[in-house]
């Protein structure tokens, strides 16, 4: 396979710029945001607390869906490790639909794309239900587990699997358009970024694809296995390893730009990058939250918390939010990383936030759905 050309490179440049974060008004749609999978969402109030709690069988390891109109009127949609996926109502908590997978634990994200929720299983079935109804439209069977949510754009779902494949299915009706063998497990979400797919995955290489053909355009060794999302801003596409660092590779420039350490002790990076204002924040099992400057590579500033960090992180305005294996939610200044918020679950937070239509929503592998907001008026 031929390496970076610098006209592809310079395709994917300008593809990229193209993205636009999430506007206001607007729900979470997948796991990262947007295509690009940048964890960039509106700002939050000011204040937060807890509005309400539900409970989601087996426990949470997948980020939820957020569907919201400009009144932060809507529904959350989550799966469970129980094998239940279900749709609550965004202001109060109360379920409006369940589907059963027939046991299969859910850790896959979903996708809400034109009506439809689109989210994979740990038997390697891949769910498309109606939005509204919760009725099955659709399925398509991969040959391993499914644990990273699905990607879509201009009609084209984009999943990877535990059977070493990534996978186009057209939306509507789940056709297979294309197959990609690789050489290890593609665990995370393939970015997004105008035509081309971005995979890192756990063979130790970032490829590039054709959306439409699914034809490898690029490729390029990272040398180690790779279980987060890419996150891509511009031309840079950045993303955590299990060699203890962070990448990120330059699609212009062809090569890998910088790599960041944490100085004080070498863990790996299972959480995926939330880019904005010039910066890359992810998590680590270093027990920490860094902030990494995007032209750089260097550290901004850093952020210890009791337990390791798998959650990715969400960018919303001037702020951060992240949680830990040890139950705590927390939001920090981007610019100093000036903690403004914190709450103390006393579960374990493996999913990553999702923010939308005003509102913060987390689970616990406990099984519990957060739902945080600006403070209820008194009576």
């Amino acid at each position: 396979m031929k390496k970076f050309s610098f006209v592809f490179a310079l395709a994917i440049l300008l593809a990229a710029a193209t993205v636009k974060a999430q506007p206001a008004g607007t729900g979470w749609s997948q796991f990262r945001g947007d295509a690009a999978q940048r964890g960039v969402a509106s700002a939050l109030p000011e204040k937060l607390e807890l509005l309400w709690q539900a409970e989601v069988p087996g426990g949470i390891e997948a980020t939820a869906a957020i569907e919201s109109d400009a009144q932060g009127r809507g529904s959350v949609y989550v799966g469970g490790l129980g094998g239940k996926f279900l749709a609550y109502d965004l202001e109060n908590g109360a379920v409006r639909w369940t589907y059963e997978t027939g046991g299969e634990e859910i850790k896959s994200s979903p996708l809400l794309a034109a009506g439809s929720l689109y989210f994979g299983d740990e038997a390697g079935k891949l769910h498309a239900l109606d939005a509204k109804t919760g009725k099955l439209r659709w399925s398509f069977m991969a040959e391993g587990p499914i644990t990273g949510g699905p990607n879509f754009a201009d009609g084209v779902l984009v999943v990877g699997s535990y059977d070493n494949r990534i996978y186009g299915l057209a939306a509507k009706d789940g056709k297979e358009l294309w197959r990609l063998e690789t050489a290890g497990y593609v665990n995370g979400t393939p970015a997004i970024s105008g035509k081309t797919v971005i995979s890192s995955g756990c063979d130790g290489t970032l490829r590039l694809l054709d959306l439409k053909t699914g034809k490898q355009l690029a490729e390029a060794p990272v040398g180690t296995y790779v279980a987060a999302s890419p996150a891509v801003d511009g031309s840079l596409a950045v993303f955590g390893t299990f060699d203890n660092d962070v990448v990120a590779f330059d699609l212009a420039k062809k090569a890998i730009v910088w790599r960041y350490k944490n100085p004080q002790r070498e863990f790996p990076y299972y959480s995926s990058a939330a880019l904005a204002n010039g910066l890359a924040i992810l998590g680590g099992r270093d027990k920490a939250l860094h902030a990494i400057d995007l032209k750089t590579g260097q550290g901004r500033w850093m952020k210890n918390f009791a337990a390791r960090i798998d959650a990715s992180p969400v960018i919303a305005g001037d702020q951060v939010y992240v949680a830990d294996h040890a139950g705590v939610l927390a939001g920090f200044k981007l610019a100093d990383g000036a903690e403004t918020f914190r709450y103390e679950s006393g579960e374990d937070f493996a999913a990553s936030p999702a923010i939308g239509g005003g509102k913060l929503l987390i689970g616990s592998v406990q099984g519990k759905l957060y739902a945080f907001g600006s403070p209820r008026k008194s009576p």
